[in-house]
């Protein structure tokens, strides 16, 4: 997949919702917007809210030696409430949590 900035996962995301969850309409509207860039694939669009939706972040997974204590927080209160939760609920490798 193809590295995009903060910036352009924003417009990306911000035009998804301006087309109101629509994929191929978020395409054409981000193609017509900024001419210059990298068109995404339609399926980019859902990808990226739903990232925000579970993960509360664009990235897929942290770099390697960065604690992150609110998504230490958020695993551990999920665990809490599900003992039997997936890992993949929130983008890490399993060796991550253990």
């Amino acid at each position: 997949m193809p590295s995009y900035s903060n910036t352009e996962l924003a417009d990306m995301h911000f035009i998804y919702g301006l087309c109101n969850g629509n994929t191929r309409a978020s395409q054409r509207e981000y193609e017509n917007r900024f001419p210059h860039r990298r068109v995404p694939a339609p399926a980019m669009f859902s990808r990226i809210h739903q990232a925000l939706r579970e993960r509360g972040t664009f990235r897929r997974y942290l770099r390697e030696g960065v604690q992150n204590v609110d998504l230490e927080r958020e695993i551990l209160d999920e665990v809490n409430r599900d003992p039997e939760t997936s890992t993949r609920l929130f983008g890490v490798h399993h060796s991550t949590v253990w």
